[in-house]
């Protein structure tokens, strides 16, 4: 994220506080996901407004929406979801604004409480990430280490650029003593997906520690996974 000029950012306060909007996004099950601050325009020029905005602050990305109706022209959009970026921008944003300042006070407030609880990414983060990411680690088995969510750790490896080239290969992760307990008690007894959200680990791995422990499973079960 780049530093704009103070007076590129007096106009981009106005210009969000009648063009923009922010909004907090919730998964299903009412947990907190991220916090989104767009600007959306029409048409070409509003095209042109939108690539002004997103490289003069150096973050966020432009989406295009065409309508069924041909007669009406496209609309573009620039968001930004990335957590620290928003907070940035918003607290840029304050000094100058007027007419909903207390829309973007309350809120910041919320987004502040939420990241008390799940602490923002820091580049001592990223590099570790990125470290576990190129060992072959799943996703999963990330999070885990890290203490954080499957999807929290997808969705900062893809805003980061971390893509895995070429097809996976897990590297083996000591089972601990509750897993194998819980393995034996479960496995051959529910489908092998249930298994996989409880260990949060591959089909492979699961039924390759099953087989070295002699655990079978029916059929029925097995065929369950599919």
């Amino acid at each position: 994220m780049l530093k704009p000029r103070k007076e590129f950012i007096c106009w981009f306060t106005g210009f969000w506080e009648g063009e923009g909007c922010l909004y907090l996004k919730y998964k299903g099950n009412g947990k907190f996901s991220s916090p989104r601050l767009t600007v959306t325009q029409n048409g070409e020029r509003g095209k042109q407004v939108c690539n002004l905005i997103g490289n003069i602050w150096g973050c966020g990305h432009i989406s295009k929406q065409r309508y069924r109706n041909d007669q009406y022209a496209p609309s573009y959009r620039w968001d930004l979801s990335s957590l620290k970026d928003v907070i940035q921008v918003i607290k840029s944003m304050l000094p100058h604004c007027r007419c909903r300042r207390k829309e973007l006070e309350e809120k910041l407030g919320v987004i502040a409480s939420i990241i008390s609880r799940s602490p923002i990414w820091t580049s001592t983060l990223d590099i570790k990430l990125n470290k576990l990411f190129s060992c072959g680690l799943t996703d999963a088995e990330i999070g885990r280490r890290m203490g954080r969510s499957t999807s929290s750790i997808l969705h900062r490896r893809i805003s980061l650029g971390i893509y895995r080239v070429g097809p996976l290969k897990e590297k083996p992760v000591d089972w601990t003593h509750d897993e194998i307990i819980l393995l034996k008690d479960h496995y051959g007894q529910e489908p092998i997906k249930g298994l996989m959200a409880r260990l949060s680990r591959s089909y492979n791995a699961i039924t390759h520690k099953a087989h070295s422990l002699g655990l079978k499973a029916k059929k029925e079960v097995m065929k369950s996974y599919v």
